[in-house]
């Protein structure tokens, strides 16, 4: 019946989420790390959404506001359905676009610190976007043998401006 119907439909979503999951570039990149940074902070803060929101328009974003917002919720499911594989294909998403890394990192670090200083274990994450963003990802390295592990040692925290 329809509890059936729905569990297949989830199934399928689940499915599709896990195939995209090295899919949509760049701006899914900065987008996911976004998402991972401000995930501990437990909270939506509008003024992070609407740098979001001008972020897009200067990259000159295409589609609607709607068709936007869908893509970040595709964002967050994906890190909440396997937050490590998300993490690890951030550097195949950038492939190509290495250059425009310390630029995405810059919109993710002023729109995570939108709404004023990050935790601990925000300013941990965002340290971590850092690495990946800013750093060289090993050439000849496909999104299987991209590794985030190594990115987790040794955090060193910015001084807050």
């Amino acid at each position: 019946g329809q509890d059936s119907d729905h569990a297949a439909f989830v199934e399928r979503s689940i499915g599709e989420l896990k195939a995209r999951m090295d899919k949509g570039g760049p701006p899914a990149a900065a987008v996911r790390a976004l998402i991972y940074v401000c995930l501990p902070e437990n909270a939506a803060d509008e003024r992070g959404f609407e740098m979001l929101r001008r972020i897009r328009e200067e990259q000159g974003g295409e589609g609607t506001l709607a068709e936007f917002k869908q893509f970040v919720r595709e964002q967050f499911s994906t890190l909440r359905l396997n937050e490590k594989r998300a993490l690890e294909t951030l550097p195949a998403l950038l492939e190509g676009h290495e250059t425009d890394g310390p630029k995405l990192f810059d919109y993710v670090r002023r729109v995570a610190t939108a709404g004023g200083p990050l935790s601990e274990e925000g300013q941990r994450r965002l340290a971590k976007m850092e690495r990946i963003f800013k750093g060289k990802p090993p050439a000849g390295r496909g999104r299987r043998g991209a590794k985030v592990t190594s990115a987790q040692e040794g955090v060193q925290h910015e001084d807050r401006q």
